[in-house]
């Protein structure tokens, strides 16, 4: 008996480091006395003002604040193109997210690597109380037992921004080489609209954590296929049984057949067969599979992959193609792929400037907000003294005349994400209504006024009014043209429709269509919106998404409202003729 079960492949942004005990308090003295401090790693913490001034320089797609001479800083600019360049040659730029925000580096010299002031991160377990009326900077109680180290290089973001600290050396020779890491291009893959199939994100970054450089070639070195002990058994004997799933499950959209108790093997077994898939891709020097590849994808991006469409491209059926892989696979674990580059990229000449104090507040109050965000998930003990920290820098920056709409967004995204509701939206208002480029500000606008609007609907039957919708959903019009767009964003703006009947006017319905242009493999959304045009008149379109969704193979749930409503639908429809 065969069920179907589904996937949710949940990523971060960044590995969160490993949970610390706090027990030291049941050690003794004297084995406190003798004890190893724990080691605790955090994001870059600066504080200071002193030294040399920040300079600042932006190119297309690209800001840099620096501390560093211009040598230096466009040293390490270089690096990261070269960086990039390698990806885009094996990934082409349309699977790769592309947002509205230039991306920003921050630049320090190593002689100013941070460091510990006085104090900064003691525990403070005495005064829990009274935390958020410390000044931390210059707080003298002691440190606990834990080794303080600084990342030299992180790399933090957003739905919408992105920010990369360097420690810069001391000369240009020993800029290291930058890399793209397997996170940032599975991130990169995963925040793409509209979305790329499951089987494409995972199999890529995954076959990505292999990849080398050596002079005018880009490899991924040998395959590890399943783990250390399968690939030594099949390089000894290329008929050692292993796991390849139909093709029909590597391709399916949001589940898998399989029998519950084989659930996580057969999970990791689609895995290793989507990088299998693409290794054996790749594997062709002449270029012709990776073609074939990208219409398969672009076919695939709005529709549910099927054999005839993998026919079409491939001019293999699924049979063949598993049989191909199967005769593959002591290939992909023996020899490693090579791939021609060649370094033709354009670097834009930096032309530094002294930074004003808005570029600084705006860039250092983003980084601090990050930071925030990942201390508070990693050692929340610490996060007041990054929270205090970004609320000075920013508030530093409107005290010299800094109040540009990113910097309220900023502000407003910050109060946000500790619960100071208030706050958070009197900045949100008014980095909106000056037309702010950041499209998740607008998103958590919309839902502060929703939750504000709830309390005291003003429409028939308890419900919101028009004008009330039309308030709340304001935002989300407005940030039509930015990128990228939040699915919660439709999601939530459909929801709000259904449950308020309210009326399409025409800049919402245009709204609405986009979602759908965007999210076309979403069921969820595609079902909401469906429903929104049937209760307005518009069969045939609900009609149309509704077998969309279904051919989406959605939960078991959603697949009997979807059928539900088709049923109602065509009922309509019979009576009409």
């Amino acid at each position: 008996m065969f069920k179907k079960i589904s996937i949710h492949f949940n990523f971060t942004l960044l590995a969160m480091l490993a949970a610390i005990s706090l027990n030291g308090w049941l050690v003794s003295k004297a084995q406190e006395q003798n004890s190893q401090p724990v080691k605790v790693t955090l994001p870059p913490f600066f504080v200071e003002e002193k030294g040399p001034h920040w300079n600042y320089a932006s190119t297309e797609g690209l800001e840099v604040l620096t501390r560093c001479d211009e040598d230096i800083s466009q040293g390490i600019v270089r690096q990261v193109y070269k960086a990039q360049s390698y990806l885009d040659a094996l990934l082409p730029k349309k699977y790769q997210v592309s947002k509205t925000l230039p991306r920003v580096l921050l630049i320090y010299p190593h002689e100013m690597k941070p460091s510990i002031p006085q104090g900064i991160l003691s525990k403070n377990n005495d005064d829990n109380d009274s935390v958020a009326n410390i000044d931390f900077r210059h707080d003298t109680r002691a440190f606990d037992r834990r080794t303080i180290e600084f990342f030299p290089n992180l790399d933090l973001r957003d739905p919408d921004s992105r920010i990369t600290f360097f420690i810069a050396p001391s000369n240009q020779a020993e800029i290291a080489d930058a890399v793209v890491t397997p996170q940032a291009v599975q991130q990169a893959m995963l925040e793409r609209l509209p979305a790329l199939p499951w089987w494409f994100t995972l199999g890529f970054s995954h076959m990505y954590r292999s990849l080398f450089n050596h002079y005018d070639q880009l490899g991924f070195k040998v395959m590890i296929f399943n783990n250390e002990e399968d690939t030594g058994s099949i390089l000894k004997n290329p008929e050692y049984p292993r796991l390849l799933p139909p093709i029909k499950e590597l391709f399916s959209e949001y589940g898998i057949t399989s029998e519950v108790p084989d659930f996580d093997i057969r999970k990791i077994a689609l895995l290793n067969e989507a990088e299998l898939f693409l290794r054996w891709v790749y594997s062709d020097s002449t270029g012709k599979r990776r073609e074939q590849l990208f219409q398969f994808v672009d076919k695939t991006i709005s529709e549910p992959a099927s054999e005839s469409i993998f026919l079409s491209c491939f001019g293999l059926n699924y049979t063949e193609l598993w049989e191909r892989l199967n005769d593959y696979l002591p290939q992909a674990i023996n020899n490693p792929i090579y791939v021609p580059y060649k370094e033709d990229f354009i670097i834009p000449k930096l032309k530094l400037r002294l930074a004003t104090e808005t570029e600084i507040g705006r860039i250092k109050g983003d980084w601090l907000r990050f930071e925030v965000d990942y201390v508070k998930k990693s050692y929340p003990e610490y996060a007041p003294r990054y929270l205090q920290e970004a609320r000075l820098s920013l508030q530093h920056a409107h005290d010299r005349g800094g109040d540009s709409p990113t910097l309220f967004s900023i502000r407003g995204l910050l109060e946000l994400s500790v619960d100071n509701i208030a706050d958070a939206r009197g900045y949100l208002e008014d980095a909106c209504a000056a037309h702010v480029i950041r499209p998740h500000a607008y998103y958590e606008l919309a839902k502060l006024r929703y939750n504000e609007a709830i309390k005291n609907p003003e429409g028939e039957k308890n419900k919101l009014s028009d004008n009330q919708i039309k308030y709340i959903l304001s935002p989300l019009l407005l940030s039509a043209n930015q990128s990228p767009r939040p699915i919660d964003a439709h999601v939530f703006a459909s929801r709000l429709i259904i449950q308020s009947n309210a009326r399409l006017y025409p800049e919402l319905l245009d709204y609405l269509r986009q979602g759908v242009i965007l999210f076309p493999r979403n069921p969820q959304l595609l079902y909401l919106t469906a429903a929104i045009y049937s209760t307005h008149g518009n069969l045939s379109d609900s009609d149309f998404l509704l077998n969309r969704a279904l051919r989406l193979e959605p939960q078991e749930g959603l697949k009997k409202r979807i059928t539900i409503l088709l049923d109602a639908i065509h009922e309509i429809s019979n009576q009409k003729h």
